[in-house]
């Protein structure tokens, strides 16, 4: 938690997690299994927090500005602008949700495969590259 990947959900002013953040700590467990390390794991976790939460930062900005503040001008009553607010963040969390788990995945298969080119074998290139087909991530 300290690392900044299990974002506990606030319930009532108190941290909860979900079988969602159990998940997910089943995931980086996976990871330590393959052999990666556990301090270099938890360094990048960190960068990755820092990064990732001055952008969510910017992100909310957004919203606030270009959804939030025009709801406030828009006459409507107390009830109104809550359920049009709500609206419009069910349907703004899962598309920039998506878009971020699609655009990192890319990024990072991108550079994997760059990487293999550069200092891997033609073996680990076209397996890498089937792999991707596989997944239809490339």
């Amino acid at each position: 938690m300290r690392e900044g990947l299990l974002v506990p959900r606030l319930s009532e002013g108190q941290p909860t997690f979900t079988a969602a953040d159990v998940d997910i700590v089943r995931a980086g467990l996976r990871l330590l299994e393959t052999g990666l390390p556990l301090p270099e794991l938890l360094s990048l976790a960190r960068r990755y927090h820092e990064s990732v939460h001055g952008v969510a930062e910017e992100a909310v900005a957004l919203f606030d500005e270009h959804v939030r503040e025009p709801l406030r001008d828009a006459g409507l009553s107390d009830d109104e602008r809550a359920e049009r607010l709500v609206d419009a963040f069910r349907v703004l969390l899962p598309s920039v949700t998506a878009l971020v788990e699609h655009h990192f995945r890319r990024v990072l298969l991108q550079v994997a495969q760059e990487h293999l080119a550069a200092v891997g074998e033609p073996a680990e290139l076209a397996a890498a590259d089937a792999e991707a087909v596989r997944l239809d991530i490339s």
